[in-house]
């Protein structure tokens, strides 16, 4: 009986997908199953790996209109907004209610299959939080807000003009940027699948070809930004941290530029973390200096930028010798950018950057 069964849902799976348009359409909502893990990527976690888990997402969907050049450079993508409940795998973190938006971007798309990348940032609320006396087993997260950014690949499979089906891999991630100590951040790994329904029949969009123009010059920048941090691990006072730095960047295409650049970072808990290691030296300062490569994707007047350097000016080495930095610069006009990027050393998050760039030469 249960083969008789299976049989005539591949039949019907079958039928319906013959009358599957070539394309997706514009417009859809859906849910998407995860099951996964939790990634313990310090050697401190490894005590809330407890069990696999099961989380709910739901999403509404829409392709970009078309409009602007960058729509068809990048194949026509569509911009979503989900919200996500995850219960976590231990009882000393709890569970996650979050909300996000996001980009899908094509990486390859057939007649009635697609493979896309998704890109997501939002905010989260736990359930449960570092406590030093009710909780001080969960010594991942000490704030029950939190940034939630998320990355995955999907694959999707038309199998009517209205309904999708979704399977794919994804990355959640959960931070407070070290606003407030401890800040090991939450990294889940897992397995997606789920179904889409369209309530109209509009096809999507299909790329055209869009003119560019490389610019022949090296464009030079100026960036400063502040943030906050705790001042020591599990108790104390939060205090400023600030960055300024120079870049010089080559845009190669629509979609990347890459650059380099310099930057002076100063921290007011390194002076902290000085003595709390007894660091012996004659140039104790808050204070470091450092050169950097960077790289940035291009969605119009925002771009996401990430960049990696080290220093050649760290008195005690308090965080190593690596930094990196992740997050969005948007365009205002000709010469002025929004910037909002985390500092980090590795996995591990130093403080948020709320700043301004000015451009000092036009390409």
């Amino acid at each position: 009986m249960n083969l008789q069964r299976l049989t005539t849902v591949l039949c019907l799976l079958i039928t319906v997908s013959l009358s599957a348009q070539e394309t997706a359409p514009k417009r859809e909502v859906g849910v998407n199953w995860h099951g996964g893990f939790l990634f313990a990527h310090h050697p401190d976690m490894r005590h809330l790996v407890e069990r696999h888990f099961n989380s709910v997402e739901i999403y509404y969907q829409r392709q970009f209109s078309g409009k602007k050049d960058w729509h068809h450079h990048y194949g026509m993508p569509s911009w979503g907004i989900s919200a996500m409940f995850m219960p976590f795998p231990s009882d000393a973190l709890g569970e996650a209610y979050g909300a996000s938006t996001y980009y899908l971007l094509p990486l390859v798309q057939g007649e009635r299959f697609s493979l896309n990348y998704k890109l997501g940032a939002g905010l989260a609320m736990l359930s449960e939080r570092f406590d030093r006396v009710e909780n001080n087993r969960n010594n991942a997260i000490s704030t029950r807000t939190n940034v939630l950014l998320q990355m995955a690949i999907n694959g999707r499979l038309q199998v009517h003009r209205q309904v999708g089906l979704n399977v794919g891999l994804s990355m959640t991630h959960f931070s407070n940027g070290a606003v407030r100590k401890p800040n090991l951040g939450i990294n889940f790994f897992t397995l997606q699948a789920g179904i889409s329904y369209s309530p109209f029949t509009e096809d999507k969009l299909a790329p055209e070809d869009r003119p560019f123009e490389k610019p022949r010059t090296w464009v030079m920048s100026l960036f400063a930004g502040a943030g906050v941090k705790q001042e020591m691990t599990r108790q104390g006072d939060v205090r400023p941290a600030a960055t300024v730095q120079w870049l010089a960047e080559r845009r190669i295409s629509p979609k990347f530029s890459y650059g380099m650049g310099a930057e002076i970072n100063g921290n007011a808990n390194l002076e902290i973390a000085h003595r709390e290691k007894e660091i012996e030296t004659n140039a104790l300062t808050p204070y470091r200096a450092g050169l950097l490569a960077s790289a940035a994707f291009h969605f119009g007047r925002m771009a996401i930028l990430a960049q990696a350097g080290g220093y050649v000016f760290n008195p005690g080495n308090v965080d190593g010798v690596v930094f990196n930095r992740f997050g969005l610069r948007h365009e205002i006009n000709e010469r002025w950018k929004v910037n909002l990027t985390l500092r980090t050393h590795f996995a591990k998050a130093d403080h948020f950057e709320l700043g301004m760039v000015y451009q000092i030469n036009r390409p």
